[in-house]
């Protein structure tokens, strides 16, 4: 994904009039971006890190403004980890997201976006 936002990118320099699934990749490399940015020697736990990469790839955050990305990340995997920690408790223990709790992230990222959005 995000080999193919910067060659976007590039393209889009070049062009003013961008059809919709341009802008569409464009939007989704720049959340990615700030999904991928952390602060300075405060690397995220994996569960984290997880729970971010999987909201992003799976394009629940592009229908955010950018500068919402990072703090509904935050307030959600907060609230997340306290309403369902055995999600979290199972990716720290075997380093992978099961089939079930990709479901269930799913799920839960859903509601917490249309929370979020109130």
């Amino acid at each position: 994904d995000l080999a193919n936002f910067q060659e976007m990118k590039s393209f889009a320099q070049f062009g003013s009039d961008l059809d919709r699934t341009t802008l569409s990749i464009l939007k989704h490399g720049e959340v990615l971006m700030r999904v991928l940015r952390q602060n300075q020697y405060e690397p995220n736990q994996l569960d984290r890190q997880v729970y971010d990469l999987f909201a992003a790839k799976t394009k629940k955050l592009d229908d955010l403004e950018l500068k919402e990305v990072k703090p509904f990340l935050n307030n959600s995997y907060k609230h997340l980890k306290v309403t369902n920690p055995d999600i979290f408790e199972e990716i720290l223990k075997t380093k992978d997201l099961s089939e079930e709790n990709a479901n269930r992230l799913t799920a839960l990222i859903n509601e917490e976006i249309q929370i979020y959005k109130k």
